[in-house]
């Protein structure tokens, strides 16, 4: 629910950047997360906790795209990436602060799972809870967490930030809070897809085949970026706009059309 969230506020960010403010955009994402917060710490039952959820979900589409655009719109341009790419580093951090803290409250409160014996097992299959069974340590855990450690390491300085740099410089000054708002909706669309679709594909086609898929997915978006990103390092955010302009989306390459008229002039 809070990617769903995510994807609407991330729509409305858009909109909202352009209307009234970068900075208003702001207030009202760090509200929503105070609220969403609020009503998750005092949530009495779960369908409440969902409701805390989708109001922390709006406030994170809304600040997806909007902390970036406000930061790379006052950052000067030798410093612009390194500062989009902290905003990204500390989201990872707060990620993992979650899960330390998480993993506190575990120890000092066990579930079924950590305490699993034959009387819980008993009880969990005798509800048809088999969830808690599947969820149990396993020997192999530690292999997964390195898994794990080595996809966030080489996603966030990658495909985890840059994207979100990128948004935030491309995009003519006019229309750049829409179409910023744009991004991230497609973002958050794209993670809600993953999330609803991966378990169905994992027992349709398995586990292999499911993250085949994903890999030649990869593979397609490095060639999309190969032939249509332009490089914006060092350059202010009107130049790239200028250069956007004075170039033509090839199926190669970028081509200036300054070059093009010069070998025009020559024939």
């Amino acid at each position: 629910m809070a990617v769903a969230g995510a994807i609407i506020g991330a729509a409305i960010g858009g909109w909202m950047n352009d209307r009234f403010g970068r900075r208003t955009a702001l207030l009202v994402a760090d509200f929503l997360f105070f609220i969403g917060a609020v009503v998750m710490a005092s949530a009495p039952n779960p369908a409440l906790l969902i409701v805390g959820r989708i109001f922390v979900g709006l406030g994170v589409g809304m600040a997806s795209m909007t902390s970036p655009l406000y930061i790379s719109e006052a950052s000067p341009a030798r410093v612009r990436g390194a500062l989009v790419s902290t905003n990204g580093f500390l989201i990872t951090g707060g990620q993992f602060l979650a899960y330390l803290i998480n993993l506190a409250f575990t120890k000092l409160f066990p579930g079924a799972c950590l305490v699993s014996n034959s009387t819980v097992k008993d009880l969990c299959h005798g509800e048809h809870r088999l969830w808690y069974t599947r969820g149990c340590p396993s020997n192999y855990g530690w292999l997964a967490l390195i898994g794990l450690a080595l996809y966030i390491i080489f996603f966030s300085p990658g495909m985890g930030t840059v994207p979100w740099i990128v948004n935030s410089e491309i995009y003519p000054l006019r229309f750049r809070g829409v179409c910023g708002g744009i991004a991230a909706t497609s973002n958050w669309v794209s993670n809600l897809i993953v999330a609803q679709s991966f378990l169905s594909l994992t027992q349709a086609i398995g586990t292999s085949w499911t993250f085949l898929i994903f890999g030649v997915i990869s593979v397609a978006a490095l060639f999309f970026v190969l032939v249509f990103v332009p490089e914006t390092k060092g350059l202010p955010i009107e130049e790239v706009e200028k250069m956007l302009e004075r170039r033509d989306i090839r199926f190669k390459f970028w081509t200036r059309r300054d070059e093009k008229s010069q070998k025009g002039g020559s024939v």
